[in-house]
């Protein structure tokens, strides 16, 4: 078995998990409705689960970051934690895609929908989105507009910390909306998947995608 360490930060919910493989042994985190408090609990965070699941620092194998887009602050925080972590133990790092994270939460909450739209708030009318299914794209940065998904056909799950910042605009019954966080408790198959084909990034200079300049329209049809 792997014991490896997980580090979801990119919203306002601070999140710390220690897996074995596949299986979540212990989880804290902490969505505090008006501020960061990243800095003051992720360090406790990751000690606590790790006395929960009775691991020793030792005994991790691996550190697995979210690695965004979203927020700055959150981001600088758990990845420059994580990368210390990795750094002090001797272990590789793997970054998850935040859009990932919250895909592998649909995989296992959804409803079969016929794709899922990750979501991640933006401010403002505006989010990162990435679509998993038939119609797959990359993450893009968009405006929130009333016709926004009207190239995808079938039903659609929107997943993610902006789904409700989209029910105002998107009222056809064939929208399902799954407002969640990410966390670290999701991490399980996209971290571990990486972890077991050693596709890590490099300790020393990695760094986050926080996103880029947002643009208005629609998604390119792929």
């Amino acid at each position: 078995m792997t014991y490896w360490l997980a580090i979801e930060t990119s919203t306002r919910n601070c999140s710390v998990a220690v897996f074995s493989d596949f299986e979540c042994l212990a989880i804290r985190e902490d969505a505090h409705p008006e501020r960061y408090t990243h800095a003051e609990v992720l360090h406790a965070f990751a000690q606590e689960v790790l006395n929960e699941a009775q691991v020793s620092w030792s005994q991790l194998s691996a550190i697995a970051v979210g690695d965004g887009p979203g927020s700055f602050t959150g981001l600088r925080i758990g990845v420059a934690a994580a990368k210390g972590y990795a750094f002090a133990l001797g272990i590789p790092l793997v970054a998850v895609p935040v859009m990932e994270i919250l895909h592998a939460y649909w995989q296992i909450n959804g409803r079969d929908e016929e794709h899922c739209i990750s979501l991640i708030d933006a401010r403002r009318m505006e989010s990162y989105t990435q679509i998993f299914g038939s119609q797959s794209q990359a993450v893009q940065p968009l405006i929130i507009e009333s016709d926004i998904f009207t190239h995808l056909t079938g039903s659609i799950a929107l997943v993610g910390d902006a789904a409700d910042k989209y029910r105002p605009v998107l009222n056809d019954e064939r929208f399902a909306f799954y407002q969640v966080f990410p966390s670290a408790r999701f991490m399980a198959h996209p971290a571990f998947s990486r972890i077991k084909t050693a596709n890590f990034v490099d300790v020393a200079y990695h760094t986050p995608n926080y996103g880029k300049e947002f643009i208005a329209g629609k998604p390119k049809q792929v």
